[in-house]
């Protein structure tokens, strides 16, 4: 168990009876609800964080992901709501369920090399105001963006292929979507009023859109 230290420092080696080991995985709901945890180190060396690790640290204010993690799993921290400050392995090809939810970032660069984003990865984050999704996305599950107030523009990358429900729903700021996909997506309603939204298009795609459901609901302009 962890004394109630304001700073968790986790060892990527641990000496048990003279061997060494190395530690590789944070486990599921590890640091669950730790409210009085400030900071946390994760080292070069973990891969795999677990469900829920970090769910409910309120006091943490920064999380780095190292470049060693290849997978991180659902919720892993979900309402860190101070959180104001992430960085992101290279190494992803998911983004987690609800991965930072509710949280205070402002900014998220994805990773290239991540495929999917899934559901409310990112929602609730009421200063989210800068995203950068990588060209190699695929797919962007359901309400990934939902709540995101403070949210005005953002780019979908070329190759993405599904778009799931309530992605940008109650992003009141939201005015200007950059889509590079040439065949329209097939979407579900993604926004509340979708006649606030100007969607930026490649210019030989500006028909298809027109007569793509939901898409067409937007104002519809070439991309210059």
């Amino acid at each position: 168990g962890f004394s109630s230290t304001p700073n968790a420092y986790i060892q990527n080696e641990l000496k048990i009876n003279g061997e060494l080991y190395r530690v590789t995985h944070i486990a599921d709901e590890a640091f669950r609800g730790k409210e009085y945890l400030k900071s946390v180190h994760i080292p070069e060396g973990i891969e795999t964080i677990g469900k829920c690790a970090f769910i409910g640290c309120t006091g943490l204010s920064t999380i780095s992901i190292p470049n060693s993690v290849t997978h991180i799993s659902e919720n892993a921290f979900h309402g860190c709501n101070k959180v104001y400050n992430l960085k992101i392995s290279p190494i992803l090809t998911e983004i987690p369920v609800g991965f930072i939810s509710g949280s205070q970032i402002k900014k998220v660069v994805i990773p290239e090399g991540v495929t999917i984003i899934g559901l409310d990865a990112f929602g609730n984050c009421g200063k989210l105001k800068d995203v950068t999704l990588p060209s190699s996305l695929i797919i962007l599950e359901r309400g990934v963006f939902y709540n995101c107030t403070s949210l005005e523009k953002i780019t979908i990358p070329q190759n993405v292929k599904s778009i799931g429900d309530y992605l940008f729903f109650e992003c009141t700021s939201l005015k200007d979507i950059y889509n590079l996909a040439t065949e329209p997506q097939v979407i579900p309603p993604i926004h509340k009023e979708p006649s606030q939204i100007t969607l930026h298009v490649p210019a030989e795609s500006v028909e298809k859109y027109r007569n793509a459901e939901y898409w067409n609901e937007m104002n519809i302009v070439p991309i210059k």
